[in-house]
């Protein structure tokens, strides 16, 4: 065993992920909250249930194709 088994590697993976870790949770989708969106004409509501599914409520079918695209979007960010 050198150094480097001992000393660097430990050392360098403990830097990464003080580094990553933040970045990683940055992608994933909000899930909690409100957010105000440029183009829905009417209110829409957007509930998780237990298994993470979304479930879109919507005034119109514009909006509801709208949300739908975000929710969509926002769960493949991390790709």
């Amino acid at each position: 065993m050198n150094w480097k088994d001992v000393l660097l590697y430990p050392a360098l993976g403990s830097v990464l992920k003080a580094i990553l870790w933040p970045i990683s949770r940055a992608r994933l989708p909000q899930t909690k909250g409100r957010l105000a969106l440029n183009g829905l004409t009417a209110p829409v509501e957007i509930l998780r249930d237990r298994w993470g599914v979304a479930h879109i409520y919507a005034g119109n079918e514009r909006d509801a194709l709208f949300a739908q695209g975000f929710v969509h979007a926002q769960e493949r960010l991390w790709q």
